[in-house]
This record gives C-alpha cells, structure tokens and sequence, in this order.
C-alpha cells in the first residue's frame, strides 16, 4: 500500500461507476476528497467498510454539495464506493459541476494536503502537509486605500482577508462588477 493515490472522476448523470479499494496487509483504508461538487437535492454517494455494497455502511450522502475535505476510513482494510446519480444535472452535463472531484486514496494515516496555517483565511484543520495555498489576510495602513480587481472563474472559492491596526472598521466598497445570480455568491464576515 504506502503510495497515496489520486483519482480525478467526472460523474455523469444516471452514473452506476464504482471504485473499490484493498489494503494487501489489512491496514485501514482512507478516502479523502480534496475538491468536488454534487448536486446536493438529487445525487449522493455511498461508501462501504468493505468490497461491495453488502458491507457496513460508512458514509452515505452528498456534504452539502461539496465534498471537499469528506474523509471516510475503512478499518477493514478495504473500501467500497458508489453513487446514486439521477439523470438531469452531473459533471459532465453541467458547466456548474464541471472539474469534477478528486479524491486521495491510501492505507493508515495518509498525507492530506492543504494549508496547515491556523491564522489563514483557506486554514485545514485536516490537512497534514501543508501545499503553499495558504492565503492570509491583508494588513491594512490606517488612511490608506487598497484596490482589488478579481474575475473569479467556475467553481472557485476565493477569500479575501483585511485586518487592520488597532482594530479599526474595515470599509469594503465595490465601485463594480457583476455576480452571476444562479448559484454565485458573495459572503462578507465581520471577523
């Protein structure tokens, strides 16, 4: 086992795929998902402590519609999963869950990579290695003014992070741009 592996899957509707994986000595399997989209009303995935689906249930659902940091762990030493897809919106039909997921595959503890800076705005609690990512918040000089100019692309998740000394109010003012209204969003925190 020892070697990680990464898959890279673009689902399409009515999928019936299934990935099955063994550990040759028996060791616990660890399924990690590093990115991917489902559509979170009608498609879901399952994942078994075993070879097949007659095994012990171990995660059954979609996580939202992200699956993004999902972990599942076969103390078996082989996992099983599969998917129950309907047949109007997947990866490969739909520009909105295009990129599909990728998801890392290994036996024992396995090296998840991610940002390991707990004082980040993209901080894994999960992640094991970390893979330079890491984007910290902007400090900001009292009085003086900073411009962002962002076109953010499908399936991305930005952040954007001021502090200021002393604790004095942030101001974000948006002189312009456009947000597509179908499933786009803009979340601001005062924190």
């Amino acid at each position: 086992c020892g070697t990680t592996v990464e898959e890279n899957y673009c689902y399409d509707n009515n999928d019936d795929t299934f990935f099955a994986y063994s550990s040759p000595d028996g060791e616990e399997v660890t399924l990690f998902f590093l990115s991917g989209l489902i559509e979170s009303c009608c498609d879901d995935i399952f994942v078994y402590d075993g070879l097949n689906s007659d095994a012990p249930l171990l995660y059954s659902g979609n996580n939202g519609g992200d699956l993004t940091d999902l972990t599942v762990v076969a103390t078996s030493g082989n996992l099983y999963m599969e998917f129950d897809m309907d047949g109007s919106v997947s990866c490969q039909s739909s520009t909105t869950y295009a990129g599909g997921w990728t998801f890392l595959v290994g036996c024992g503890e396995i090296e998840i990579p991610g940002c390991t800076d707990p004082d980040a705005l993209n901080f894994n609690p999960g992640a094991t290695q970390d893979n330079g990512s890491c984007q910290l918040p902007v400090e900001l000089v009292c009085n003086e003014t900073v411009f962002e100019n962002y076109c953010y692309g499908n399936n991305e998740l930005t952040y954007f992070g001021y502090t200021s000394p002393e604790a004095e109010p942030v101001t974000i003012f948006f002189q312009d741009g456009l947000l597509s209204t179908f499933q786009d969003s803009l979340i601001i925190y005062d924190g």
